[in-house]
């Protein structure tokens, strides 16, 4: 029969303390002694179990990182998962295996994160793709304003309809031939024909206003040009920089010729906005 016994031991020459199991015979001589652990091995044991506590996130740590359900940046220094500290990878060009991430992280000009950090470029220069760099902000913004100034330059209002008033005697000639205004961009173009509703409009030099464009629309300066009316007749389509519209001057063929009834003074012309 083997007897045994549990002793705790202080060793004054090593200053250790520690356990062990004795073991006996039947006569009571010690067969052999057993050392369960030391005070330097068990101070060791627990080092090296903090230690991997703290160089590896627990799944209820990741769980939180991923649903982050408060909201909040949550910290995470994941260079801890293979041993290295954030700056050994801050300061040395380095790939990740699938694991981490799929693309190489480069450079020094950056943050890090779960999936590395990249190299920040300030200009769009670049020819050809190159793993880890990033545009900066910086140029995000100034490409969002070439692209709004290039829509803008090219910008397209659709037709609209010209309010023509009729306290001189005009309106749109029909349906189809409204008078009608469209920018693109700086251009504007106008279409359409109004109808003259009063007898023989008695004409000279001067027109008479048909209605305005609105602001946007109007050119910078006076302008005019000799548009068809009825017949062989012509006529000035005038523009003033307010935007008012006028037609019937110098309505006529070789002579001012006074304009009838229904007559068909058309406004078409074509100028830039500044």
């Amino acid at each position: 029969m083997v007897n045994y016994k549990v002793r705790s031991f202080y060793e004054k020459d090593t200053g250790t303390a520690g356990a062990d199991v004795i073991i006996y015979d039947d006569s009571g001589d010690v067969v052999d002694t057993l050392l369960i652990t030391t005070e330097s091995t068990y101070n060791d044991l627990v080092e090296q179990l903090e230690g991997i506590d703290e160089k590896y996130l627990d799944r209820t740590d990741v769980l939180n990182i991923l649903q982050n359900p408060s909201n909040e940046i949550v910290a995470i220094n994941a260079t801890l998962l293979n041993g290295q500290s954030a700056d050994f990878y801050a300061k040395n060009n380095h790939n990740h295996n699938d694991v981490y991430a799929p693309k190489d992280h480069v450079d020094l000009q950056s943050t890090e994160g779960v999936l590395g950090h990249t190299k920040i470029i300030d200009n769009v220069s670049r020819s050809s793709f190159v793993y880890g760099e990033a545009l900066s902000a910086h140029q995000g913004k100034l490409l969002s304003d070439r692209i709004t100034t290039v829509s803008s330059a090219v910008a397209d209002s659709g037709w609209k309809t010209l309010n023509v008033s009729t306290g001189n005697g005009f309106s749109h000639y029909n349906s189809s031939q409204t008078v009608q205004y469209r920018k693109i961009g700086k251009i504007v173009n106008m279409r359409g024909a109004v109808r003259n509703n009063w007898n023989n409009r008695q004409v000279d030099h001067t027109g008479w206003y048909i209605g305005t464009l609105p602001a946007g629309y109007c050119p910078s300066h006076y302008i005019q040009a000799v548009n068809q009316g009825s017949g062989i007749n012509r006529h000035l389509l005038e523009i003033e920089s307010d935007g008012t519209v006028s037609v019937g001057a110098r309505y006529g063929g070789n002579a001012y010729e006074d304009m009838k009834k229904d007559a068909w003074p058309t406004c078409n012309i074509t100028f830039f906005v500044d």
